[in-house]
């Protein structure tokens, strides 16, 4: 074989440029076909792998789904059993201040010893992925046949129920002292009830008191406006009495005069005069009537004053009677 290549090279080195010609074109020819199909291949070979990249981390996706969702239906059933055991299914009570930790769970405890391993183990995981991957193992801890696996199981079972244990204990001396200082406070709570009591009792004793003095203040006063209201009625009453049944006093002869010539002398003098006006006019003019004029005004004066003196003596014996 090598002898043959060696004859052929000769030959091709013998050759002149001319008959060279066409093999070299068809050399050229062929490697344009190589070029083309190579970059065709790598095009092929490069969306190979990108398909591959894909597939894998599809499977990882759908192994860190399943993952945690198997994480995710666990915390569902220990809340599940939690909430059973806490209250036989009603909603769990908040936390109250002061209240023992609750016990965790053999899982939690597997979880937390872990997860720092896997977090070595997978550094660029997020929180998610690597909550999947320790719900992983641990469910691939939970049917391990290895002495090794069955103990750290059982290890971790019994941490739970001494958790738990702790638990309950605390509790039970937190319910107590929470007993305890309930029935302080109510103790308290009570004397302070009674501390106040007597002088609550004493003030409203004395606002009873200060209440019914006024009231009884109210009422006299009020009795007192309605007597002395009747009083005043009374005395009314008894003027009114005394002005209709007494006897009228005389009038004078100039008071006849002023009572028949008022009229003409107000005709006189105008609407508009003043009430002073016609008692000055009236009174000008009687000093100037003559006896003649004014006799019929003096016997009216006589006769109102006989009339007056009758009446006078007629009360004055209905009196004596």
């Amino acid at each position: 074989m090598t002898e043959l290549a060696a004859v052929i090279g000769a030959q091709w080195k013998a050759l002149s440029d001319g008959a060279k010609a066409p093999h070299e074109k068809a050399a050229a020819k062929d490697k344009a076909r190589y070029e083309k199909e190579m970059e065709a291949y790598a095009k092929t070979k490069k969306a190979a792998a990108d398909e591959e990249a894909a597939m894998a981390k599809y499977n990882e996706g759908v192994k860190a789904a399943a993952a945690m969702a198997f994480y995710e239906a666990h915390l569902a059933e220990e809340a599940a059993k939690a909430a059973a055991a806490a209250d036989k299914g009603k909603k769990k009570a908040k936390k109250q201040e002061g209240a023992p930790k609750r016990p965790q769970s053999a899982y939690l405890l597997f979880a937390a010893e872990a997860r720092e391993g896997v977090k070595a183990a997978h550094p660029d995981a997020s929180v998610t992925e690597i909550m999947g991957l320790v719900a992983a193992e641990w469910k691939a801890a939970q049917v391990a046949t290895s002495k090794k696996a069955k103990a750290a199981m059982a290890r971790h079972v019994a941490a739970a129920d001494a958790d738990k244990a702790r638990y309950e204990t605390e509790m039970e001396a937190w319910k107590e002292a929470k007993a305890a200082e309930a029935a302080a406070a109510k103790a308290a709570e009570a004397d302070a009830y009674a501390a106040a009591k007597g002088p609550a009792l004493a003030a409203y004793a004395k606002a009873a008191a200060d209440e019914a003095a006024a009231k009884e203040w109210k009422a006299a006063t009020k009795k007192a406006a309605v007597e002395a209201k009747a009083e005043k009625a009374a005395d009314r009453a008894a003027k009114a009495e005394k002005k209709a049944t007494a006897i009228k006093r005389p009038q004078s002869a100039y008071m006849f005069y002023c009572a028949a010539h008022r009229e003409a002398v107000k005709a006189e003098l105008g609407a508009a005069a003043p009430v002073t006006a016609v008692v000055s006019e009236l009174a000008r003019r009687w000093k100037g009537v003559s006896d003649a004029d004014r006799s019929p005004h003096v016997a009216a004066a006589e006769a109102d004053k006989a009339r007056y003196e009758a009446a006078k003596a007629d009360a004055a014996k209905a009196a004596s009677c």
